[in-house]
């Protein structure tokens, strides 16, 4: 790795540098995001590196990046960060942090103002019990410290200058999937394991629910001897053979969590566990009047 060093410091730089040719469909408040956003929040970012155009084009969308708030855990932080973040967004901003994960400073706290000028998209597990929250917040700070995947690094770089826009999205899948490691440390590896060690789905390879209708019931028996069947053993084991039959055939999600190594950022958008959350100023905009945002001329 060491012959290599040379080669991934450059192409660390390389890809970790601005894009002059970033132009967001719309940039983000922060101070409302700022306003709004609760710990455990998940937050896509459409970032303006080199590195975010090669994500975006494999992972088909606009989200190249994706955070963890966290909130105020400025004691996390060492006296040259707090240095840095405060000497360059003030000290209030140590309020507001998130978890991240770069190729430069590997898994570590920034505040949110360092996204000024991005456009952000701001995802919520609505339906995590405040525990659980905690837990995920948790997971995630325990991994402060650790490396970023280099490996990563050196594969993209192999595909930053191709025209990937020209392939089917399935070769395009296939791409991102050879550029991970097994053992990667990149940023949606991080909150997935985080949502993962709590049981939270992103996006589930399968989900079954049963409605209680005659079909789904004989449905969930079936499951049931699939994905309960050595439960159901031990209570038959036992003698206690009514709760033994009320596990096999109890009404219940039955999901498949897909691996954490194959969820990208735009996963969390199209989710269906995660609500998507928008400024209230914004949804209540009085769009008849506002010309400098909605260039319409009414037909005579």
């Amino acid at each position: 790795m060491r012959l290599f060093a040379p080669l991934v410091a450059w192409g660390t730089r390389f890809l970790t540098d601005p894009n002059q040719l970033y132009n967001p469909s719309e940039v983000t408040n922060i101070r409302a995001l700022i306003d709004r956003v609760e710990p455990c929040d998940v937050l896509l970012v459409c970032g303006n590196a080199r590195i975010s155009h090669v994500v975006k084009v494999l992972t088909v969308s606009q989200w190249s990046h994706v955070v963890l708030y966290v909130g105020k855990r400025d004691d996390l932080l060492s006296e040259e960060e707090k240095e840095e973040w405060s000497k360059k967004f003030g000290h209030k901003s140590l309020q507001h942090l998130v978890v991240d994960s770069d190729p430069i400073r590997g898994i570590h706290l920034k505040p949110l103002e360092e996204y000024v000028g991005l456009m952000i998209r701001h995802c919520r597990s609505e339906s995590l019990s405040k525990k659980d929250k905690e837990k995920v917040v948790e997971q995630a700070l325990g991994q402060l410290g650790l490396e970023y995947d280099i490996k990563h690094i050196i594969r993209l770089l192999f595909f930053f200058g191709f025209p990937w826009e020209i392939l089917p999205e399935f070769l395009r899948r296939f791409v991102t999937d050879f550029t991970l490691s097994d053992s990667d440390r990149i940023c949606s590896r991080v909150l997935s394991e985080a949502f993962h060690s709590v049981g939270y789905p992103i996006r589930p390879v399968e989900i079954i629910q049963s409605k209680g209708t005659f079909q789904d019931k004989a449905l969930g028996m079936a499951l049931g001897l699939k994905n309960r069947g050595k439960t159901a053993a031990r209570l038959f084991a036992a003698g206690r053979i009514s709760k033994a039959f009320n596990r096999i055939s109890d009404n219940r999600y039955v999901i498949s969590l897909r691996g954490t190594r194959h969820i990208t950022p735009a996963d969390y958008d199209l989710s269906r566990f995660f609500s998507i959350i928008k400024d209230p100023k914004d949804l209540a905009i009085d769009y008849k009047n506002s010309r400098q945002i909605c260039r319409w001329e009414p037909p005579n």
